[in-house]
């Protein structure tokens, strides 16, 4: 059975289309408008009852002009080069570590295989923050090669976040 009622996504807009005062100019949203976006904030996780739902109401979302817009806005942001040309650099916070001239050098080689060989950071940056952005969550399977161990990771293949489910032990960590 179809159902009558407009769609999830046209209840959002509606909810905050700001109102329009006499002279025509927008001053704003109105407190029955902004009730009725409270209402359409919780109708989507009472009407959306697993995640799936949720996944694919979200990409729906950014497919409407207005969102992918601003979506793309967010990422170019994120994913912007410093002044040495990287996106992400390690940075190591502990001291002894730091100090330690050998380790540090091992972990510095394996981030920069893992973001330049494994992720292609500089290729897929963009698109892997897009994604975190409008899912919320990325999960990823490391492809190892089990004739050559010694190769370490060889690739990652990303997962349907929408088909995860976290469990958590007694203090509250996956």
């Amino acid at each position: 059975m179809t159902e009558n009622k407009p769609g999830l996504i046209n209840k959002i807009f509606q909810a905050i289309k700001p109102i329009q005062k006499n002279e025509g100019t927008s001053l704003g949203v109105s407190e029955i408008e902004s009730f009725k976006a409270d209402y359409v904030l919780q109708d989507i996780y009472a009407t959306s009852q697993n995640k799936k739902k949720l996944f694919i109401e979200y990409k729906e979302m950014s497919t409407y002009p207005e969102v992918a817009e601003a979506v793309d806005e967010v990422v170019s942001e994120a994913i912007f080069p410093d002044k040495s040309g990287q996106l992400v650099k390690l940075n190591i916070l502990d001291t002894e570590i730091l100090e330690n001239e050998n380790i540090s050098k091992n972990l510095q080689k394996e981030f920069d295989f893992i973001i330049n060989r494994v992720l292609d950071f500089n290729s897929n940056g963009a698109d892997l923050f897009r994604k975190f952005y409008i899912e919320g969550e990325i999960y990823g399977e490391l492809v190892l090669d089990p004739k050559h161990k010694e190769y370490g990771i060889r690739g990652i293949n990303y997962l349907p976040s929408y088909s995860m489910r976290i469990q958590y032990d007694d203090n509250n960590e996956p």
